[in-house]
């Protein structure tokens, strides 16, 4: 078998070698009732036409926001990504645009009714100081009284290995195998990732971290938000101990 390691550079960032596997990956996801919950959540601060969509990934939730009748801007640091994104979009023109760049740094003139960064992007903020350059990419491109809103994995998901994965055998559909190491001084999560295509083994390394609802708080404070809600991401209910994913949604003061 051959290994291809993942490398990091300028370039290179979390999902370029596996964007292509990406789709099988997340296809038993209802990305459809996902984006529902989204819409409601963010209808219920304040109108919502145009959206920056930060993470966009291959463009999946993108499309259902986009069949929704909502403008929508997509921005992803992974070129490999975002290729996908817009051959899938393409089908809706001029109402939606895509740009590469990262959710710490990023800056336009453009200015939205929303942000959103669905599946867990913001965990790939690995420190609280990232998390609050995140957030004030976010406040920097929203309209005054128009709400932000993420999800994110908890510690709880982490610490019980949820995200470990091994599919392996001969008729599984992707053929992959995840092992996670979790630090809880650092709230970092370390997963190790192998794709086996054919003779070729695919690995990449990610990073997460599990930000505390204290610290997500406080970096909205910062950021310039208000209204700083937390939702169990099935429920849409308050979240509990053993919530292994939050939506979190506020309004830009």
């Amino acid at each position: 078998m051959v290994l291809i390691e993942e490398t990091y550079s300028v370039s290179r960032y979390p999902f370029d070698l596996v964007a292509p596997l990406y789709d099988r990956l997340m296809e038993s996801m209802d990305y459809e009732r996902w984006c529902d919950n989204y819409v409601a959540l963010l209808s219920a601060t304040a109108p919502v036409e145009r959206l920056l969509e930060l993470g966009c990934g291959t463009g999946l939730m993108t499309r259902a926001f986009l069949r929704r009748a909502l403008q929508v801007h997509g921005v992803d640091r992974s070129a490999e990504m975002l290729a996908y994104a817009e051959h899938r979009c393409a089908p809706w023109g001029d109402a939606v645009s895509f740009a590469w760049g990262d959710f710490e740094s990023y800056r336009c003139q453009a200015r939205y009714d929303g942000v959103v960064a669905p599946f867990d992007v913001l965990n790939y903020a690995l420190s609280p100081e990232a998390l609050l350059r995140a957030l004030q990419t976010a406040a920097t491109h929203l309209h005054p009284g128009q709400p932000l809103l993420f999800d994110v994995n908890t510690a709880y998901a982490f610490e019980m290995k949820m995200f470990d994965e091994e599919e392996v055998g001969p008729n599984a559909e992707l053929r992959h195998w995840w092992c996670s190491r979790w630090e809880a001084a650092t709230r970092i999560v370390q997963v190790q990732m192998y794709f086996i295509q054919g003779e070729e083994v695919i690995h990449e390394c990610q990073q997460q971290r599990a930000h505390s609802a204290e610290e997500i708080s406080q970096a909205m404070t910062c950021a310039g938000f208000t209204d700083v809600t937390f939702f169990d991401a099935a429920t849409l209910s308050a979240p509990l101990p053993e919530s292994d994913r939050i939506y979190v949604r506020a309004v830009k003061a």
